[in-house]
């Protein structure tokens, strides 16, 4: 059956169209009902067109602090396989940052939601994934052009992003293989990376030096895993502080409200 539009429903598509995709306008309570079929049918009777371009020399070069920041977090969570795959999988929620890699690179690909069935120490669950796969070796070449190499954990190839980009490149990372955490006694922030190189954290320690003269501490927690620590307050501030400058619709959310909820002095700077 046909179903007729109203004029909330109507100017809401011709509003984000090129932004939202239909399947996800369909999730929305205002579209309750609708089908991602039949949005898109009505978005083409109004004589909307999502007319693309893949743009697969986005990562040749790291000249804005959006390829910075997303290049941090595929070093941390993506992948790049036979020269011609390039793929990020992050649990459902965070499903939004994939959303807007997939508008920098044209909007022409599809996140997809995953759940599958696992089983770990006994334990049965279920995963609940946003899975992003493009099939590209132009962008394939961009990432290994700069770092990301296939077999990263044991490769000593990582990406070299220095300047005002890096900032964002760790934000990325961070997001990726970080995490903030309030001290067990002290109550204030604590920060660290996860890491399979050491020679990568180590490189990543360097660099913290560099632009924001603290030092962190590299720990092995077991065989093939190591954790840079920021663990004293000035410290984790300082950090803290670096990361989310300029940082407003380039992060993680869940993430930067963690810290915010932990306690952080930096609320009214941080944008």
């Amino acid at each position: 059956m046909r179903r007729a539009f109203n004029d909330v429903q109507v100017k809401f598509i011709k509003n984000n169209y090129k932004d939202t995709t239909y399947a996800d306008m369909s999730r929305l309570p205002l579209f309750e009902g609708l089908t991602d079929k039949q949005i898109r049918n009505k978005a083409r009777n109004l004589g909307i067109k999502k007319t693309r371009t893949f743009n697969d020399t986005y990562f040749d070069i790291i000249d804005i602090k959006e390829k910075a920041y997303f290049l941090g977090l595929i070093y941390a969570d993506g992948y790049v396989s036979n020269g011609s795959e390039f793929g990020i999988s992050l649990i459902y929620s965070d499903r939004g940052i994939l959303n807007q890699l997939n508008l920098e690179l044209g909007g022409v690909h599809i996140v997809k939601e995953r759940k599958r069935n696992t089983s770990f120490n006994g334990y049965d669950y279920i995963t609940h994934s946003a899975d992003f796969r493009v099939y590209s070796k132009p962008i394939c070449d961009g990432l290994l052009k700069n770092g990301i190499a296939e077999r990263k954990t044991i490769s000593n190839i990582h990406p070299l992003v220095d300047g005002e980009h890096f900032r964002h490149f760790l934000r990325g990372y961070f997001d990726g293989d970080g995490c903030v955490y309030k001290h067990s006694k002290q109550g204030y922030n604590m920060v660290h990376f996860t890491c399979g190189s050491k020679t990568y954290l180590t490189y990543l320690n360097n660099m913290i030096i560099k632009n924001i003269d603290i030092e962190g501490k590299i720990y092995k927690e077991k065989d093939k895993k190591y954790r840079l620590m920021y663990y004293r307050k000035v410290d984790a501030e300082k950090l803290l502080e670096y990361m989310y400058q300029n940082s407003k619709g380039l992060r993680l959310e869940r993430k930067y409200e963690k810290h915010l909820y932990i306690g952080s002095p930096m609320k009214e700077m941080i944008g």
